[in-house]
């Protein structure tokens, strides 16, 4: 039937489907979007809140009188940091853990070690107190505290050499 119709209303037809496929076209666009903006509200609703929550308690926080003192507490932190770091800066001592790494990398099993103390006035010097298994491993364990190079001298009283076991010493170490 379609063929018998004159060519004029053909092309009106055909112009009409094409205005009839857009229309639709631009429907569903629409259609998708409203719902996309449906879904979207409660997300929408859900940040808003959050915002308002979030903008009270800032202002909450900003009259709190903790955070009217942080500035003078902050710069109080800062001049007592500079005057640390001036004080750091006018002692001069060795850095004290390459010399306990020392000490306990030459300690060998026998030895337990209850106390290293360290001393810079004057010389600096090093203070070991501890408990050894025999006399022979207290020995061995002077000797590698000597021969280790990293010390100017390793004194061990004579007392610590009393006992054959469980030996309670003190070893003074002088550094360099």
């Amino acid at each position: 039937m379609f063929n018998v119709l004159p060519n004029f209303f053909k092309e009106e037809i055909k112009s009409e489907y094409k205005i009839r496929f857009w229309i639709v076209v631009v429907l569903f666009v629409i259609f998708i979007q409203i719902s996309f903006l449906v879904m979207i509200f409660p997300s929408w609703l859900i940040s808003l809140a959050r915002q308002n929550e979030v903008t009270t308690e800032l202002d909450a926080t900003n009259k709190s009188s903790s955070y009217q003192n942080a500035d003078k507490i902050s710069t109080m932190i800062e001049d007592t940091n500079q005057k640390l770091k001036i004080i750091d800066s006018a002692l001069t001592y060795p850095r004290f853990v390459p010399i306990v790494r020392s000490i306990l990398d030459n300690k060998i099993s026998g030895i337990k070690l209850n106390s290293i103390l360290f001393s810079s006035t004057g010389s600096n010097t090093v203070a070991l107190t501890g408990i050894s298994s025999t006399r022979e491993t207290l020995v061995l364990f002077i000797k590698k505290l000597k021969d280790s190079g990293l010390f100017k001298d390793v004194f061990s009283p004579v007392s610590n050499f009393t006992k054959d076991k469980d030996i309670g010493f003190s070893i003074n170490i002088i550094l360099q």
